[in-house]
Parts: structure tokens; C-alpha cells; sequence
């Protein structure tokens, strides 16, 4: 992007609407009254607004992508915490609906893990003030396609667990929850929980 700008810059600068003083360290706007930018930390202002020349489907992909990056982000804590609390017997990336995070097969247990903000928490999703007219149905797709979701698997006879992004802050109680799903009398001690949180923030 700083190229770009730069490009843009020199562009300008080298046109007939500019020319160098006799020091040759400034750039003075003929026709504006000697209006001038000393050096380039002014440059900016100077530059004409260049328009986006990301397509709507680039802007997509990217989104998806920050998407993606955030997602795997929670994944990869909430996968911690099950390699702290020794909880074993889940598989990932499994031919499912919606895709499941965990997937624990013998016991027919999927476990999602929802970011606050692609999911709609409603604690912690902030809608931004901009493209509301966007934002807002495409938020709601999701809510709406995350309740399918658990239906479908309910109809195959697969129970649901979600997690909130926000919930991972509390480990122990995920365990305590996820053990209690799997049928496990173990309990969670108070030096597991501390692992596990520790291995959160990590």
C-alpha cells in the first residue's frame, strides 16, 4: 500500500500542476498561491482519493479468510485444553453437517467452538457502524444456519455442544461439561484446570 502511495506521489510531483523551488527540498502548487508541502509527511493530502480496486468477490475472500484465521485461532485453544485435561477419543475435519470442530464418534458428540463475532454472541458481538445493511442479515445467516446445523445432527442422532468463544476463558468449566457429555466420572482437579488454563493463554 506505502508503494502505491508513493507511486502516486511521484506521479504527481513530476506533473505540470507541480514544480521544485530553487532549494529543490519543497513542492510548490502553481495556481494555489504558493501553497506549498515541505518534504512528505504531508503528501497524502495531495493525493486524489484512489478508488477500490478490490472487486466484491476479492473483499469475500478476505473476509473468509479473517474468518478462517480467527477460527482456527479458538480451535487450536479449545484443542489445548483437551490435550491439558487428557480428554481423548475426538477426531477433527469429519464429513458432517456444519462441519464440527471436534467430532467424538463413540459417543456421538459434536463440539463447535462459535466466535463472538461471526457467530452473534450476545455479549460480545459488536456490529460494526458501517454496511449495517450488510453486517446484519449476513450475521443473521449465520445464527440461522447454526441452529440448522444442530437440528440436522440432532435428526442423525448426534448430540451438540457449543462453545462460545469468550466461554474458553473458563477451561474448567468446558471440561467439567465436555466430561460430563462423555459419560466420565473423572473429575477435573484444581492443578488439571490451572494446565489447562495455562495452556488457554499460552
Amino acid at each position: 500500500m506505502f508503494d502505491v502511495l508513493l507511486a502516486g506521489f511521484n506521479h504527481i510531483a513530476n506533473s505540470s500542476l507541480f514544480h521544485r523551488n530553487s532549494k529543490g527540498s519543497r513542492l510548490e502548487r502553481l495556481g494555489t498561491g504558493g501553497d506549498s508541502v515541505a518534504g512528505c509527511e504531508n503528501y497524502p493530502a495531495i493525493l486524489p482519493r484512489m478508488a477500490d480496486v478490490v472487486t466484491t468477490a476479492k473483499r469475500s475472500e478476505i473476509m473468509a479468510a479473517v474468518r478462517s484465521r480467527g477460527n482456527k485461532n479458538t480451535e487450536l485453544k479449545l484443542l489445548a485444553v483437551f490435550r491439558a485435561a487428557g480428554i481423548v477419543g475426538w477426531r477433527r475435519h469429519q464429513n458432517l453437517p456444519g462441519c464440527p470442530d471436534f467430532v467424538f464418534s463413540r459417543n456421538r458428540l459434536a463440539v463447535f467452538v462459535d466466535g463472538c463475532f461471526w457467530h452473534g454472541c450476545h455479549w460480545h458481538c459488536r456490529m460494526p457502524k458501517t454496511r449495517t445493511d450488510y453486517w446484519n442479515p449476513k450475521i443473521a445467516r449465520n445464527k440461522n444456519r447454526d441452529r440448522e446445523v444442530m437440528r440436522l445432527l440432532r435428526q442423525k442422532g448426534w448430540r451438540v455442544y457449543r462453545i462460545w468463544e469468550h466461554s474458553l476463558k473458563d477451561p474448567e468449566k468446558i471440561v467439567a461439561k465436555i466430561q460430563s457429555l462423555l459419560g466420565s466420572d473423572k473429575p477435573s482437579s484444581p492443578a488439571l484446570a490451572l494446565k489447562a488454563l495455562r495452556a488457554v493463554r499460552a
